[in-house]
């Protein structure tokens, strides 16, 4: 998993390092399917855990994206979040390597969880590209989620860029849902299914980058992105998105979403203020023809 967890790693479809990964895009890359992802990733561990590579995993391919962030609690009990989180996705990935057109997202994370032999706790988002019926369908359990970008039509103006974004799930404030060891059924991920168009882009992540960056924030960044570069690369929109992510996390100063929660909850900005250093994953999938 160490290549497959890269501290500061970028992917591209044709090199995705882990075996189950690998193998699946691979399966997948010898057929001629309508649509697929181009897609890349950027993971930044928190400060303290990089020599580990972090406790967040993910999972992707050309048909199918997932996160997972392996509850850091369980340090404290003498076990490695990111073992967790890592299996999980690794049962993600083999269950969408035995069934890759049978499964729905949720099937796909409750087979995964129930197959998953360590003990821990995370969160999970699983999303999955319907070729066929132009649609994605995804099932998200906790607080990592996804969002969709599109671009904007030259004739309409203030038009978002942000068309989808997905709700978090917590049983209350910083204490989302998640799978595991005496933790919450997995059966109880939100569904979503939505159409979606040729050069959609899918921008799924951890709380690492939701607890730091605000959604027009994001969307400031894609526009730069779309607009930079005659054939703007996936992996460029993953490593600005996650680095940015991580400058504000260490900004101490910073009112960042993750103060704008606490202070609903009651906190003062002086208890809330400043970045969340936290684990960064960022995955980006963008509908290809």
């Amino acid at each position: 998993n160490a290549e497959y967890m890269g501290t500061v790693s970028r992917f591209k479809m044709h090199c995705v390092s882990s075996r189950f990964a690998s193998s699946f895009a691979f399966a997948f890359g010898r057929q001629t399917r309508l649509l697929h992802f181009d897609f890349a990733a950027r993971v930044i561990p928190h400060p303290e855990k990089a020599a580990k590579g972090g406790e967040d995993a993910f999972f992707a391919s050309k048909r199918a994206l997932a996160v997972a962030d392996g509850v850091g609690g369980w340090a404290d009990s003498g076990v490695d979040p990111a073992l967790y989180s890592r299996a999980l996705m690794q049962q993600v990935g083999q269950q969408m390597e035995s069934n890759p057109l049978a499964l729905t997202p949720k099937a796909v994370l409750v087979k995964a969880a129930a197959a998953v032999k360590e003990i821990g706790t995370s969160t999970a988002c699983v999303l999955i590209l319907d070729d066929q019926a132009k649609c994605i369908r995804s099932a998200n359990l906790g607080d990592s989620g996804y969002l969709v970008f599109r671009p904007q039509s030259s004739d309409k103006t203030n038009q978002r860029s942000i068309v989808y974004s997905v709700e978090s799930q917590q049983h209350y404030f910083n204490c989302p849902f998640q799978c595991g060891s005496n933790g919450d059924d997995p059966i109880k991920a939100d569904d979503h299914k939505m159409d979606i168009h040729v050069d959609d882009v899918i921008l799924m992540a951890t709380d690492g980058l939701w607890d730091n960056v605000f959604p027009e924030e994001l969307e400031s960044l894609y526009e730069k992105w779309r607009k930079s570069e005659v054939h703007p690369s996936t992996e460029s929109l993953a490593k600005s998105i996650a680095d940015q992510a991580y400058i504000y996390s260490l900004d101490r100063k910073r009112k960042s979403p993750f103060t704008v929660g606490a202070m609903k909850q009651g906190y003062s900005l002086a208890q809330a203020i400043g970045g969340k250093s936290d684990d960064i994953t960022v995955l980006i999938g963008r509908i290809m023809q």
